[in-house]
């Protein structure tokens, strides 16, 4: 959890001790309006992160249901195998070889 959300009890309880000794020193601390703005403008906050978590999974899911195409969990662990050419180019001075000639490299089991 949010450090923030856990220290909210410990918010509301010194607020209230600032109120108690402002009404002790006969002082007007806290001001109606300001206060329910205060925390109305915090649960509308938090409700904010709700919904956006909320249109965040949602739109996740909704990508994941009309995926194009599936990576299979083995694809991490072994390297992609792509078709040889029949032939390769070395170089432009060498130019073409045939296949029959260039190297077939280690076999990797594609």
């Amino acid at each position: 959890m949010n450090i923030v959300t856990l220290s909210i009890p410990a918010f509301f309880l010194l607020m209230g001790l600032e109120w108690l000794a402002g009404r002790v020193k006969d002082r007007r601390v806290f001001r109606g309006p300001d206060v329910l703005a205060n925390l109305l403008l915090g649960s509308a906050q938090t409700l904010f992160g709700v919904v956006a978590a909320g249109l965040l999974l949602g739109s996740y899911l909704l990508l994941y249901e009309r995926r194009f195409f599936d990576v299979s969990p083995r694809s991490a662990s072994r390297p992609p195998c792509s078709p040889r050419p029949s032939g390769s180019i070395r170089s432009i001075s060498s130019g073409f070889i045939p296949s029959s000639s260039a190297s077939s490299g280690p076999s990797n089991g594609c």
